[in-house]
């Protein structure tokens, strides 16, 4: 009945303030609105008329936006930091300011403010995407095109390289596409760039690769992990069916399709190298690129940072590597260009995998590094054997010479001594 009542009242100010509503009415308004509790809902609670719940909820609004925005004014700094640190989440902003402030911010002041910084942050996030430290990464990868060599049109094979950090970029051209020539295009690229990176990003390409698991983990070819045990450095794939991951070759791919080989043949795959190194010094080393770091905007004045980052080639080129798998024996040993080597004993019987070079062995099991060996101190060589004593000859032995040789031999007169016989 009191609820009745106080709705015909409600309803005969026509939306102006009650005037019977007390403090306690109106604290109870803005705490069911700030619990999320509709209008509708507060006003069939509390029997209070809708617009005189209207009007109180909107002067807790604009307090409540006005102390918003003081707060927001006073930590704009701070609440843009958080802002790109929460990936622009501005619920989780919200908690965090909570957290750290003790203040409640309302979720559209909140986002409204945050606005400008959104460009910023798309910025950050394309920066971190790309963006590579220096001497961290090279990506490479294999492309096709077809070229006048001589008179014929060739599917020629191209290697490509390219430095993360700086965009420079290496091309090298073949005649087929296998696990040597990827290997020899990137010792040819560490030549060019002279130094070596810490990380190589390929594909998914079967010359290097033979199984591409879930979670990041990948199963390389013999040769391939080799040659990075040799060199140092950390192989890595990109995902399947996701290009995009090694972007910067892929885009270093098609610019040297639609620039360096566009309109030019040549004679053979001699020049065509020789035009490839030249158009990377004379043109793409001095190409105008996105990234601007320092005031660093081409290749080659990137280049010059990376540079120093860059590990030397301290050894010689991996020559012929020469994969190949091998049963150990009985007795521990394999046989390895006419030369016996011994192994661990547990791996008497099994099957090996055999990576040799013009000095090195390496031996692996199921892709696991077992040991390394040299080709020339670690040959086996069994032990040599103590000669036999040799009889001691009859001739020495101090008697009478005459009974030392066969008895078919002795003299007449020795018969007929013995015989009595004469």
């Amino acid at each position: 009945m009191k609820r009745r009542i106080s709705r015909m009242i409600g309803c005969f100010y026509k939306g102006r303030p009650n005037p019977m509503i007390t403090p306690l009415e109106i604290n109870q308004i803005r705490s069911l609105h700030q619990a999320g509790v509709p209008i509708k809902k507060i006003v069939s609670q509390t029997g209070i008329a809708r617009n005189t719940v209207r009007r109180y909820i909107k002067e807790e609004v604009t307090q409540a936006s006005h102390k918003d925005r003081v707060f927001m004014q006073e930590h704009g700094e701070r609440i843009r930091e958080l802002f790109i640190k929460c990936d622009g989440n501005c619920v989780v902003l919200q908690r965090v300011l909570a957290e750290e402030f003790n203040q409640q911010i309302s979720l559209r002041q909140l986002q409204r403010f945050c606005e400008p910084f959104r460009q910023e942050l798309k910025a950050v996030k394309q920066y971190s995407r790309y963006e590579t430290a220096p001497g961290q990464q090279m990506q490479i990868d294999f492309a096709e095109k077809n070229i006048m060599i001589g008179t014929e049109v060739t599917k020629v094979h191209f290697f490509v390289a390219v430095l993360s950090y700086s965009r420079r970029i290496f091309a090298k051209a073949y005649p087929t596409e296998n696990q040597s020539v990827w290997l020899d295009g990137i010792e040819s690229a560490f030549r060019f760039f002279d130094g070596i990176p810490m990380v190589l990003l390929s594909d998914n390409t079967r010359c290097l690769i033979t199984e591409h698991r879930k979670k990041g983990e990948y199963k390389f070819t013999s040769g391939y992990w080799y040659f990075c045990h040799y060199w140092n450095i950390k192989p890595i794939a990109s995902s399947p069916y996701h290009p995009q991951s090694k972007g910067k070759v892929e885009r270093a791919v098609r610019y040297i399709k639609e620039n360096a080989l566009v309109g030019k043949d040549f004679s053979d795959l001699i020049e065509l190298n020789q035009w490839l190194e030249q158009w990377s010094l004379r043109y793409a080393d001095n190409r105008k690129i996105d990234e601007i770091v320092q005031g660093l905007r081409t290749p080659k004045e990137r280049y010059w940072v990376e540079k120093s980052y860059l590990r030397e080639m301290d050894k010689p080129r991996v020559a012929a590597i020469r994969e190949e798998t091998r049963k150990v024996d009985s007795g521990g040993l394999i046989r390895i260009d006419n030369c016996f080597y011994r192994l661990p004993s547990e791996l008497i019987n099994k099957d090996v995998q055999i990576l040799t070079d013009d000095t090195t062995i390496v031996v692996a099991r199921k892709g696991v590094f077992v040991m390394e060996l040299d080709k020339a101190s670690s040959v086996y060589r069994p032990a040599e054997q103590k000669e036999k004593e040799k009889s001691p000859d009859i001739r020495s032995v101090n008697m009478d010479e005459r009974y030392c040789r066969n008895t078919l031999q002795r003299p007449l007169s020795d018969y007929s001594k013995i015989t009595g016989v004469w």
